[in-house]
């Protein structure tokens, strides 16, 4: 009897290993693709409700949506609802670059509050919805002498129009180095090299440093009651993206060939503005010069209006305050590497990673492919706490409206980085 059970027991065991074994064969070996270290999930977009003031009346106003998509995926779709005292003059679309807007106009004889609700589509995955918020004005803000009037962008998180300096900030020295960082007040002037040499911060001592000294600005013009600051990083980027889309700016008017860069071939040094009808003044170049020899170093810059900034890339980086803050100057991003842990240079379509916070595409990304080939700069990461823009004279290849250079100091004032003061409207 035990000799016919040990027997049945054994037969047990050799039957449920066969099984075992043809079930394992039925299960296909799990593969794992090294070349994708993070795993992605088809994660759906998030749109960001904003607060605008803009200019909007009788007349069609273009107004660009906001949102976030961790995936990357580009918004293909959009839709808008739920008006309040404006009407929808062109339908809600998204671009082949993912940049949504709709046209509005406000109702007739309206001046006050508006708003409307949103949601996008990417990756054929629907967003949730947002409010935007208008603030109806029939009037154009007016800015102070020797500055520019710039449009919101909510896409890169500016959601108020504001006023920024035409030119570099100087100090009404000839040498902008020789400007005292405490004391001296900056002004938007063609005459005199830019101020260069002072910190982002008020490290020297308060009142010291490029933030603080924008903060000291007072309009003698009582029309002019609201406050001076550092320019933002959401700031910086509208006024880039807004050049990034006149034809003006481009080699032969063809948007996407090459974009100009300004004074950054190394040579001359510092420039003053000497001749403001010669787009090229001091360089030594002009319009007929080689595309990739010459041409590019045009240092006067197009907006939509037809008003123009000077230097916005090359001659002086420039300091930028990472986020839109008037009273206190703000760090930026730290660590930012790329996959091989490389701080850069890099071209914006290698995307930066580890920063510390977390550095988002609206915060510097041209959205356009090739960048570096178009000359529209480059990113460098690093472990710095301050970021500067656009490159300097010394750039070279690497100048461009949309370089950001996150590895400088903001304590530490570099003879190649000045900076450029905004004039908030609100």
């Amino acid at each position: 009897m035990s000799r016919r059970l040990s027997f049945i027991f054994t037969g047990l065991i050799l039957l449920l290993s066969s099984c075992n074994a043809e079930l394992l064969q039925e299960v296909p070996p799990i593969e794992y693709d090294e070349s994708q270290d993070i795993p992605k999930f088809d994660l759906s977009p998030k749109t960001q409700g904003f607060s605008l003031t803009r200019t909007v009346g009788k007349e069609e106003v273009m107004i660009q949506l906001s949102y976030d998509d961790e995936n990357l995926d580009l918004a293909t779709d959009c839709t808008v609802s739920d008006e309040e005292n404006i009407i929808k003059t062109s339908p809600c679309s998204c671009d082949s670059q993912g940049k949504c807007s709709v046209g509005v106009k406000s109702v007739a004889n309206f001046n006050g509050k508006a708003k409307f609700l949103f949601m996008v589509i990417a990756n054929s995955e629907p967003s949730d919805v947002s409010e935007v918020k208008l603030t109806v004005k029939n009037d154009k803000s007016e800015c102070p002498k020797g500055y520019v009037y710039i449009k919101a962008n909510p896409s890169v998180k500016q959601f108020s129009d504001f006023c920024v300096m035409k030119f570099e900030a100087k100090c009404n020295k000839p040498d902008g180095t020789t400007c005292n960082n405490r004391m001296d007040k900056p002004v938007s002037t063609p005459q005199g090299t830019p101020w260069v040499e002072i910190a982002a911060d008020e490290s020297f001592g308060g009142g010291s440093g490029a933030h603080a000294r924008c903060r000291s600005i007072k309009s003698l013009d009582p029309r002019f009651k609201g406050s001076f600051s550092l320019i933002s990083n959401p700031e910086y980027m509208a006024i880039a993206r807004e050049l990034l889309e006149q034809p003006s700016n481009w080699h032969d008017n063809i948007i996407d060939s090459k974009f100009i860069r300004g004074h950054s071939d190394g040579s001359s040094g510092l420039l003053e503005v000497l001749d403001e009808t010669d787009p090229y003044d001091g360089t030594g170049e002009n319009a007929l010069s080689p595309k990739d020899s010459g041409w590019e170093q045009r240092r006067q810059f197009f907006l939509e209006s037809g008003e123009s900034l000077w230097d916005f890339s090359g001659n002086s980086s420039s300091w930028v305050n990472f986020k839109k803050d008037e009273k206190s100057y703000s760090p930026a991003p730290r660590g930012c590497v790329d996959h091989n842990f490389n701080p850069g240079p890099h071209p914006f379509n290698i995307f930066p990673r580890y920063c510390s916070p977390y550095l988002n595409p609206s915060d510097f990304v041209p959205g356009t492919s090739n960048s570096f080939t178009k000359n529209l700069g480059v990113w460098l990461g690093g472990h710095g706490n301050a970021v500067n823009r656009g490159g300097g004279y010394n750039y070279q290849s690497a100048a461009g409206i949309f370089s950001i250079n996150l590895k400088t100091n903001g304590s530490v004032p570099v003879p190649t980085v000045g900076f450029r003061c905004v004039y908030n409207l609100e």
